[in-house]
Parts: C-alpha cells; sequence; structure tokens
C-alpha cells in the first residue's frame, strides 16, 4: 500500500497539485485501501480496484477546480464551427454519441434543428456523423488494431444541439477520457456511460436515467426524473434540486453521494466505501446496504423516513 501511495503522492507533484490537498487525497486514499485490505483485498490488486497512480493523479489534478467556476464560465460558441445542420424528418428522435477523448456538451438548439459545432486540431471528416430516420448518431475516429487513431491533443471538443423544445425518445452517450456536459434538453430514456470522464446534467426531464461511470464525478442540479440507476467505481455523485417519482437505485465502489434540495419516493443504495450524505434530503423509505460506508441526513423539515431495508458491517446511519 505504501509503495502505491506513494507513487501516488509523486505523480500528484508533477502536475502541481498543492501539498493540502496531496495531503487530503493521500489520507483519503490510505483509509479506503486499508479498508480494501481488511476485506481480503490483496497488494497486488490495489492498482486494480483504485486505478493506476499516474492515471488517477491526472484525474484528480484535472478536478482541483471548482465544478461552480465551470458552471459559471458556460459554454461560449464563439470558438465553435458548425459542421453540419439536420431538420428532423420523424416526429421520434433519438440521439446516440460514441466518443474517445472528446469533451461534448449537448444543450437545447435554439431553432428547430439539430446543430453540430466542434473546435479543436483534429479532423472533423474522421468522425461519423450522420442523420437518418429520426436518429442522429455521431461516433469518434474507430479502433485501429489496439490504438486509437488520434490521440488527446489532436482531438475535437463538440456542442451538438437538440431541436428546441423536443423529448428525445432515446438518447444514448458513451465515452472513454471526454467530459460531458447535457443541459435543457429532455428525453424519456437516457443512459450515459463514462470512463475516466464527468457528468454534468443540469435541467433536464427524463423518465429514466441510467449512469454507469469509472473514475468520474458526476453533477446533477434541476432534474425531475421517474427512475435513476446510477453504478460508479470511484467517482462521486452530486445530485441538487431533484425529484424522482419512483426510484433511485445507487450502487458504489469506493464514490459518495450527495443530495440537497431533493425528493424521492424510495432510495436504494449498495455502497462498499462510499458515503451517502444528504442535507433537505426528503426519501419516503430507504434501503442502505454497505460494507463500510455511512448514511448522513440531516433536514430541517421533521418528516418520516421508513427504512426499508438496512446491512452494514461497519458503516453507521444517522437521520436527524
Amino acid at each position: 500500500m505504501m509503495t502505491y501511495l506513494e507513487d501516488l503522492k509523486n505523480e500528484l507533484k508533477k502536475r502541481n497539485v498543492s501539498q493540502d490537498e496531496i495531503d487530503d487525497i493521500i489520507r483519503d486514499h490510505e483509509e479506503m485501501i486499508s479498508e480494501a485490505l481488511r476485506e481480503d483485498l490483496t497488494e497486488e490488486e490495489i492498482p486494480q480496484r483504485f486505478g493506476d497512480p499516474r492515471a488517477l493523479a491526472q484525474e484528480l489534478s484535472s478536478n482541483t477546480t471548482s465544478h461552480d467556476a465551470d458552471e459559471e464560465s458556460d459554454d461560449s460558441q464563439d470558438d465553435f464551427k458548425l459542421f453540419k445542420s439536420f431538420t428532423p424528418s420523424e416526429d421520434e428522435q433519438k440521439v446516440f454519441i460514441s466518443m474517445v477523448f472528446q469533451d461534448v456538451t449537448v444543450r437545447a438548439s435554439n431553432d428547430s434543428d439539430y446543430h453540430v459545432n466542434y473546435q479543436g486540431p483534429g479532423d472533423i471528416d474522421e468522425y461519423s456523423i450522420s442523420y437518418r430516420h429520426g436518429e442522429l448518431k455521431i461516433e469518434s475516429p474507430k479502433f485501429k488494431g489496439l490504438l486509437f487513431k488520434q490521440n488527446k491533443k489532436d482531438s475535437i471538443s463538440f456542442i451538438i444541439e437538440v431541436p428546441k423544445g423536443t423529448e428525445l425518445v432515446e438518447f444514448k452517450h458513451k465515452t472513454v477520457s471526454g467530459d460531458v456536459d447535457f443541459r435543457d434538453v429532455n428525453a424519456k430514456n437516457t443512459t450515459f456511460s463514462i470512463t475516466s470522464g464527468d457528468l454534468n446534467i443540469k435541467n433536464t426531464k427524463v423518465d429514466k436515467l441510467v449512469v454507469n461511470t469509472v473514475s468520474g464525478d458526476v453533477n446533477v442540479k434541476e432534474l425531475s426524473a421517474r427512475v435513476v440507476e446510477t453504478s460508479q467505481v470511484s467517482g462521486d455523485m452530486n445530485m441538487s434540486k431533484v425529484i424522482i417519482t419512483e426510484l433511485i437505485h445507487a450502487g458504489s465502489v469506493s464514490g459518495d453521494f450527495a443530495f440537497s434540495d431533493a425528493h424521492v419516493e424510495l432510495a436504494e443504495f449498495n455502497m462498499v466505501n462510499g458515503d451517502v450524505e444528504g442535507k433537505e434530503f426528503y426519501p419516503k423509505m430507504i434501503s442502505f446496504k454497505s460494507v463500510s460506508g455511512d448514511l448522513d441526513i440531516k433536514n430541517n423539515e421533521r418528516t418520516d423516513i421508513k427504512m426499508q431495508k438496512t446491512n452494514t458491517l461497519s458503516g453507521k446511519i444517522n437521520i436527524n
């Protein structure tokens, strides 16, 4: 364990992370790894569970800037070029996106058409972008043998605009090493599969939201949904101003969940080391299973929260 933590510390120093932040990161990972070792994880399995120190340091260093600053900056389209526009041809609309290295913003258009905007040094013609039979599909360059055909530095960032006022029947986004912003867009079935990237969702209404992440944070603000299903390895999820009318089912290995101004019918949590924290979090029922994670809810209003199932080895449950 000490070798892993030392390697992580050195990689963080190379990326000019402040000493205070390094101390916090190392302390948190020492606790998580110690707990995992007590649960029969071997020393050799540490990088598999917690990630390669170099890749982990790169991700953590990129997260030292606050998400609030990111929200305030918003996407400027001044540096983006319009690549293609499509006029919807069917009543039901679907969007499928598959990316490697690309940062993508998906948002509502100012008119009734799709618009694909881009910026960056990559060759836009290498991307597969099409609209047929009510389906918009965007794919990054294909694999070439065991290597990708491009590097991060040669990549492209996208702003994809969905027709104003359109409720998508289906939206799927799969990405590796890219961040995703999804805002002001409504969809019935919405799925995000993200490896080593952050996801920001804002001001949207969905029937079912599915989020699967590995080593990336998820920030959700102003969401209305019937069902939310999320599975995370090491990233955190923060949800604020959300209404979930039926169920949220959340699973995590070492990531935490934080809720504020959230109303849920049934909340099911299946945790290993991650914690669940709620402030003004009002589920009617909770199912909480964990190895060492804690459940801590602090509300100003006193309401009856029914504990449906609880099963934890060393975690604590506190509801006020």
